[in-house]
C-alpha cells in the first residue's frame, strides 16, 4: 500500500503537473495515474480514490484526438464509472 501511495503522489505531483497538456503523451500520464488510483479504490473503497480516477481519465479522453489510444481511454472511464 506504501509504494501504490507513493506512485500516486509522484504521478500526481510530478508527471501529471510537469507534462504539458498538449503534449502526445499527456493522456498517457492520465492514464498511468487513474490506474493507480483505480487500483487504490479496489483495496480501500475510497469514494474519493474513484471520484478522482473518474475525473482523471475523464480528462485524458478529452485531451485526446481521436487514435488508437482514445478508444483504451474510453473503455478505462467506463470501467471506472462501473466501480
Amino acid at each position: 500500500m506504501e509504494d501504490l501511495n507513493r506512485a500516486i503522489a509522484k504521478t500526481n505531483d510530478q508527471a501529471v503537473k510537469s507534462t504539458p497538456i498538449n503534449y502526445l503523451n499527456y493522456a498517457t500520464t492520465l492514464n498511468n495515474l487513474e490506474n493507480a488510483l483505480q487500483s487504490r479504490f479496489e483495496r480501500t473503497r475510497s469514494m474519493e480514490d474513484l471520484s478522482h480516477a473518474i475525473e482523471t481519465n475523464e480528462q485524458a479522453v478529452r485531451s485526446t484526438p481521436i487514435d488508437p489510444n482514445y478508444a483504451g481511454w474510453l473503455n478505462n472511464l467506463g470501467n471506472a464509472l462501473q466501480s
